[in-house]
């Protein structure tokens, strides 16, 4: 009884919550849009879309480049913050060669978050790939294959605040949440310009 109670104290002081964790060097997951998540597992959802559905047009550049409505569910007790990536995963690579744009950074969110948008957006900003904070709306050029792009909004629950500034870049913000991810979750929608 002693052994067993002594392992837990062990494990309890080292911090080990038998939680599933990402380890220090494991990428961060590109999950596929038609994950569902199940009971107890963070949820984002929108009432302006549906996941792998077309993105409404008052998001996008013909439109007013509103950011949506998200709604965030079901957060680890653990997390001591969120992170939300938006990201254009089908540029073409004349433009850019990784075929990715960052359309929206926002970290540092308080996990009892539970709605992002279309004003609201606590938090601190990073920049995109235009280099500014604020939401770039899709824009998919008609001239160029694909002409409908899809578009990642990721979730992250994270184990710690990040220790960056407004403005940070999206690669110095993956560096600060390696190791610290404790579960993720993924909204994609889709976008042509019509």
């Amino acid at each position: 009884m002693k052994f067993i109670l002594g392992a837990l104290v062990i494990l309890i002081a080292t911090g080990v919550y038998l939680y599933p964790r990402m380890k220090k060097n494991e990428p961060l997951p590109q999950l596929v849009p038609e994950t569902q998540t199940g009971p107890g597992e963070m949820k984002l959802t929108s009432v302006d879309f549906k996941p792998t559905e077309a993105l409404p047009k008052f998001v996008s550049c013909e439109g007013g480049g509103e950011f949506p409505s998200l709604t965030i569910s079901e957060v680890t007790y653990l997390a001591k913050s969120l992170v939300l990536i938006v990201e254009d995963r089908d540029v073409p690579k004349v433009f850019r060669p990784d075929g990715l744009f960052d359309h929206f950074l926002l970290f540092n969110i308080p996990p009892e978050t539970q709605n992002i948008g279309p004003t609201k957006f606590p938090g601190i900003r990073g920049k995109t790939s235009s280099g500014g904070l604020d939401f770039v709306p899709p824009c998919p050029p008609k001239e160029y294959s694909p002409n409908q792009h899809r578009y990642y909004f990721s979730l992250y629950a994270l184990d710690t605040m990040l220790e960056l500034k407004e403005g940070a870049s999206k690669e110095d913000l993956i560096s600060k949440m390696t190791g610290h991810i404790l579960t993720s979750t993924q909204l994609m929608g889709t976008y042509k310009k019509q």
